[in-house]
């Protein structure tokens, strides 16, 4: 228990469908963790349910419906992965790059031009149809008792995945048909979701590589490096079928927003990046939930203390910068420092420290404590 909790993201502020906190959590660590274990070895501990929480998708009017377990259930969840872990590496192939250790988003892009410098120039881009809302419980279980040699652990598993939302009264009508009903699907921001995940769609990497496709996939979203553009058709027909007849999930139809044929120098956009004239930047996408974020902060200045929205912002755009290091930043870097520039002058004129015309510096932003990307 005390090695998972040591390896959990810790949000402080995070909280489940109880408002227990990381930190009201961590205040009695030793309490919890023996009482946990207590609960566990009883057989005796219950998952609690799951707070459903909407989060805005940048650049559309669609929310990803994130399911956050309480802390006490974060704890044995990851003890549970790091159970199930070794069993399912074996799974992990080198063309799928999405939550696994030592790998990124960069690692795939890299991929992406290192097939098309082979010669793979045609890109069939993919999204599959509300993935983790969609996943068949019955057949992940079926493969993954298969494969796990722990019985003892495997109703817990299940109790882990096959759960429900506790504040579904509390989710606009608008947003409540996102969320999955009790038992369909895995929870998107659970802790065993992404291992689950990536060995569910373990089968439909390698149907697709005995037959001759180069597929690179990061989570649900998978582009195949094409030749030419019939190749690139029938890796859709392909894909389609299997993951429709095997794994009972849908592709997004063709020459739709999210599944296309495109050709690689004409550029296209996958995992944040827009991938054009073989580099790879920031996203426009991304571009504008990051300056959403600065607005937010920047809202209502009138007599705002500076000193919380400094601290905001430089934490949000440190991350963001370290998030797209590797890329070609330089468009991206002037349009948000511009942005930020203009919204600190705002806040300054609006409270009445200064009165000039000019746009404060990179210079002066630093001395803020606000970093430029």
């Amino acid at each position: 228990m005390r090695d998972a909790w040591d390896a959990l993201g810790k949000n402080p502020l995070s909280f489940g469908i109880d408002n227990v906190s990381i930190d009201s959590f961590r205040s009695n660590l030793t309490s919890e963790l023996s009482k946990i274990r207590s609960e566990l070895q009883t057989k005796t501990f219950k998952f609690q349910k799951l707070r459903g929480v909407a989060i805005p998708k940048p650049g559309t009017d669609k929310i990803r419906p994130i399911q956050v377990p309480a802390v006490r259930d974060r704890v044995v969840a990851k003890a549970l992965a790091h159970l199930i872990e070794p069993d399912l590496r074996q799974f992990d192939h080198d063309f799928s790059f999405g939550y696994r250790s030592g790998l990124s988003r960069n690692d795939a892009i890299a991929a992406i031009h290192a097939a098309a410098a082979a010669g793979y120039t045609w890109v069939l881009e993919a999204d599959i149809t509300n993935f983790f809302g969609e996943v068949n419980n019955d057949l992940l279980f079926a493969k993954l008792f298969k494969v796990i040699g722990r019985p003892s652990i495997r109703d817990l598993l299940m109790s882990a995945v096959v759960n429900e939302i506790g504040n579904r009264d509390d989710i606009t009508l608008k947003h409540k048909g996102s969320f999955p009903k009790a038992g369909e699907g895995i929870p998107q921001g659970a802790i065993l979701s992404p291992m689950l995940a990536n060995f569910y769609l373990s089968t439909f990497d390698l149907h697709m590589q005995k037959r001759g496709f180069r597929v690179i996939r990061y989570a649900d979203d998978f582009v195949v490096m094409c030749r030419d553009e019939p190749e690139a058709k029938r890796a859709y027909v392909v894909a389609k079928g299997y993951l429709e007849d095997e794994l009972r999930l849908a592709v997004h139809s063709l020459n739709s927003q999210k599944t296309r044929i495109v050709q690689y120098q004409g550029g296209f956009t996958f995992l944040g990046y827009d991938v054009r004239h073989g580099k790879h930047f920031p996203s426009q996408a991304s571009i504008k939930k990051l300056l959403d974020k600065v607005d937010k902060a920047f809202e209502h200045p009138k007599g705002k203390p500076l000193l919380p929205i400094v601290v905001r912002i430089a934490l949000v755009l440190s991350g963001w910068k370290e998030s797209y290091k590797g890329s070609e930043m330089t468009e991206a870097a002037t349009r948000i420092n511009t942005h930020v520039a203009n919204c600190v002058t705002s806040f300054l004129r609006t409270n009445g420290f200064t009165h000039d015309g000019r746009t404060v510096s990179a210079k002066q932003l630093c001395i803020l404590g606000i970093p430029t990307i």
